[in-house]
Order: structure tokens, then sequence, then C-alpha cells
């Protein structure tokens, strides 16, 4: 609750506005989705919507056994290809 309180504060919106589904939608910069098909603190249905709602170049990379932010310990070269070639997208993109 504490860090809801300082996210408004410091940030200066409320945590609940926050909506990445919106903020892909309104603008078509590259996206690099990346979840664990064992990941219980954020499931893959979040990446999934993100994903569907996205304009520009978009990648959902759904790690197999992986937990929540583990992807790059379950696949390290992999996941370099793949956050590199999402850099080189958005060198391209503006």
């Amino acid at each position: 609750m504490m860090a809801m309180h300082s996210v408004e504060k410091e940030g200066g919106f409320k945590p609940e506005d926050a909506s990445p589904e919106k903020a892909v939608a309104e603008r078509p910069f590259p996206v690099l989705l990346i979840c664990g098909t064992r990941d219980h603190t954020i499931p893959c249905r979040h990446a999934e919507r993100i994903y569907k709602a996205a304009r520009g170049p978009k990648e959902l990379w759904v790690v197999r056994g992986a937990e929540h932010a583990s992807a790059l310990g379950r696949a390290p070269e992999e996941y370099e290809a793949r956050v590199v070639s999402l850099f080189q997208k958005a060198s391209h993109a503006f």
C-alpha cells in the first residue's frame, strides 16, 4: 500500500489509471512481451491482452517452464537475440 501511495505522490498519477493495453494501442512503437508458463505473479493472459492491443511491431514470447522474470535464466541466448531485435526495430520505427 505504501508503494502505491509513493507512486501517486512521486509520479503524479494513480497506479490504477495506468493501462499497458491503452499505451500500446495509442502509439505504434515496437513491443516485446515475455511471459513464462509458470508465472503466477503476472500470468501470460495479461501479456496476450497487451499483444492484441498493440498497433506497432510486436512479438509475444512465451517461455516454457519460466517463472516470473526468469526468461533470461532459462534461455539467455534467445533472450539476448530477441531484445537486440527489439532495439533494432525501435531504431527504425522513429
